[in-house]
């Protein structure tokens, strides 16, 4: 994953590795910008590792106090949904903060469309 931001449009686009650095809006060339992870990222990701850690140490090894609560598959479904949940929320949220880091970066590399 990776964004590219286009000076023609300044617009902000999110790239997979092996698609063109092209602009999605205008089709212009786009430039790749570098930009750190926001702790929403991470937050994202340690929720969805955590919900993993909570659902399944109970199966493995007893003892837990928390066994009870996943003890049926609905409530295993259930807890999954709400970790996954919030995990999606907080990566989307920290992948809106890298794109406005990116857009910021962007128009102070590459001042071309300024008027």
């Amino acid at each position: 994953m990776r964004l590219v931001y286009c000076p023609s449009c300044r617009e902000v686009t999110l790239r997979s590795r092996f698609e063109r650095d092209v602009c999605e809006r205008c089709g212009s060339r786009a430039r790749p910008i570098r930009v750190a992870y926001p702790w929403q990222y991470f937050a994202g990701v340690a929720s969805v590792l955590a919900g993993a850690v909570f659902l399944i140490l109970p199966q493995v090894a007893g003892g837990f106090p928390w066994a009870p609560v996943v003890a049926t598959l609905p409530q295993r479904l259930v807890w999954l949904v709400l970790f996954v949940g919030v995990g999606l929320y907080f990566s989307s949220w920290g992948l809106r903060v890298m794109k406005g880091a990116a857009l910021a970066r962007g128009a102070e590399l590459y001042p071309e469309a300024d008027p």
